[in-house]
């Protein structure tokens, strides 16, 4: 039986009024997004170049500053560069490089809600990542012998919903200092030798404008030309010193001779030479006889190996907590000096430190434990600020036996403070 439809059926079927209006705004919302992603990405595409450009100036900048030793003021300059260079604000200097609109903020640790913008240096991973892995660094400088910067933008502002947003923006750049096993095609270059191939002393009158005593004797280096020694001893006449202190003064080259005023030759001594540059004073000599024989008419107390030494407070430092005969500070420090003392030889009049003193600029000497053939160690002396040439002077005191000739006469030794 065939039955009809209702009467307006195909009416309701046939309208398709009303179906544009879906058809467009499914359209429109796909528009929408697609720019929307389009322009994202046109702002993820320059914030990146832009934080590779950072990253590459870092990195290159950075590495300028390298330097051996690489010590923690090394990798302090190291740091403030990356931060300078990088875009992140840095606790001193210029910021270069700032990243183009929209600038992040500075940061340096993750915030998952933050535009942030976070620097490290010598890292394994980016911030809040695990990669790229790069287990190889220690996160010093230094120990890396590499400069790594690892640039991290977080949560750049997006028109697309969190879901579909960037979360992250790395960018990474490394400078390694590396020793060069071959070269093909290089041109020659000059660079000096760290140490001299040719070295002379000469002994010097102190006391008469260095006027030269002995030498210049020719040094033999040892196998690294770190330690240079003479091949015996160097004697001279007691009527050219005038008096004491003995100056010594040494010449160096990389080439066969060694002579002060040639091309090529460096020239050190302890004068008023301008830069100031210097040798310590000689410390070490011998005197005809044994001390206390013979006994008829002793020959006196001989002082050998004098030094100076850091001692109380302020001990007198260079920068960097070294010690220097020749010092300069803008105020009072101290010093001790050692002097090993001979008083009497054997068969001499035995003296024990109750009958043998010794003094530095007038102030009492402490015996050693052995009794008074040993080395004395004197108590802190204070060093002027920027005093100049400064006199230590010893005598000795005898009160057993027969006094030698010339007894209490002072033995002056004599450091430099520029």
């Amino acid at each position: 039986m065939l039955t009809q439809p209702p009467i307006g059926w195909h009416r309701v079927t046939g309208d398709q009024r009303g179906a544009v209006l879906v058809i467009t705004v499914v359209v429109m919302l796909t528009l929408l997004v697609a720019a929307a992603w389009a322009v994202d990405e046109g702002i993820w595409f320059v914030h990146h170049s832009h934080l590779q450009t950072e990253a590459d100036a870092a990195a290159l900048a950075a590495a300028q500053n390298f330097q051996y030793p690489c010590s923690t003021e090394v990798e302090q300059k190291i740091k403030t560069t990356v931060e300078q260079y990088g875009g992140v604000k840095p606790s001193s200097g210029t910021l270069f490089n700032e990243q183009v609109p929209i600038v992040p903020t500075p940061s340096t640790t993750y915030s998952s809600t933050q535009h942030n913008l976070v620097s490290q240096l010598n890292q394994s991973n980016f911030i809040n990542q695990s990669q790229p892995n790069d287990t190889e660094l220690s996160g010093s400088p230094c120990v890396d012998a590499a400069v790594d910067v690892k640039l991290s933008e977080t949560n750049l502002p997006s028109f697309l919903p969190p879901f579909l947003s960037a979360p992250y923006i790395t960018a990474q750049a490394r400078v390694s200092i590396l020793q060069e096993t071959s070269s093909v095609h290089a041109e020659p270059f000059a660079e000096p030798l760290p140490t001299p191939n040719t070295m002379t002393a000469t002994l010097v009158d102190e006391s008469n404008n260095d006027a030269a005593i002995a030498g210049p004797v020719t040094l033999t280096p040892s196998a690294e030309h770190t330690t240079w020694t003479s091949s015996g001893p160097v004697t001279f006449s007691n009527s050219k010193t005038g008096s004491f202190p003995v100056g010594l003064r040494i010449a160096m080259s990389g080439g066969g001779t060694a002579t002060c005023g040639s091309p090529g030759v460096s020239c050190y001594d302890n004068s008023g030479s301008t830069p100031g540059i210097g040798v310590t004073y000689t410390r070490v000599w011998s005197n005809t006889g044994t001390p206390g024989l013979p006994l008829t008419e002793p020959v006196a107390p001989q002082a050998s190996d004098v030094t100076i030494e850091p001692s109380g407070s302020p001990a007198c430092l260079k920068p960097g907590g070294t010690f220097s005969n020749f010092i300069s500070s803008s105020s009072n420090c101290t010093v001790a000096v050692a002097s090993k003392m001979v008083f009497s030889g054997t068969g001499g009049t035995p003296l024990t430190c109750s009958t043998a003193s010794l003094t530095l600029n007038k102030v009492a000497v402490s015996c050693p434990a052995g009794g008074p053939n040993g080395t004395w160690t004197s108590a802190a002396v204070t060093v002027p600020a920027n005093a100049g040439p400064m006199n230590f002077t010893l005598e000795w005191t005898l009160t057993a036996g027969n006094k030698p000739a010339g007894a209490n006469a002072p033995k002056k030794h004599r450091a430099r403070v520029p």
